[in-house]
């Protein structure tokens, strides 16, 4: 029976993250959704989703299909469907969107077109 002892492969993540007490410069290109809990100064491109955590800070621009800010934001958001700002958010530049969501609390100092 060698079935029974042949290692199961392990398939990686779908998915790209920065956690937290972790810290990013430079440029992400990811065809899956990307997750950041830690700080970032740059650029994002998601063909999914990008989400931030509360505790998130970040500096730059995001590019996605979607996008939801939980926490710290400063620079240009695009997305091709809608971005969702938690209460928590706070966001200082310039958002383009199709459609946008924006619960109350959340702290938007820019322009939205």
């Amino acid at each position: 029976m060698p079935f029974l002892f042949k290692k199961k492969k392990v398939e990686p993540p779908q998915f790209s993250e920065i956690g937290i007490n972790s810290a990013f410069d430079g440029e992400l290109n990811s065809k899956n959704p990307v997750f950041v809990n830690g700080e970032l100064k740059g650029v994002i491109k998601s063909e999914k989703i990008v989400e931030t955590g509360e505790k998130s800070v970040l500096k730059g621009k995001i590019f996605s299909q979607d996008i939801v800010i939980k926490g710290q934001f400063s620079g240009y958001l695009e997305a091709k469907e809608r971005i969702i700002l938690n209460s928590s958010s706070k966001i200082e530049g310039e958002i383009k969107i199709k459609s946008i969501k924006i619960e109350k609390g959340a702290t938007i100092n820019g322009k939205i077109n």
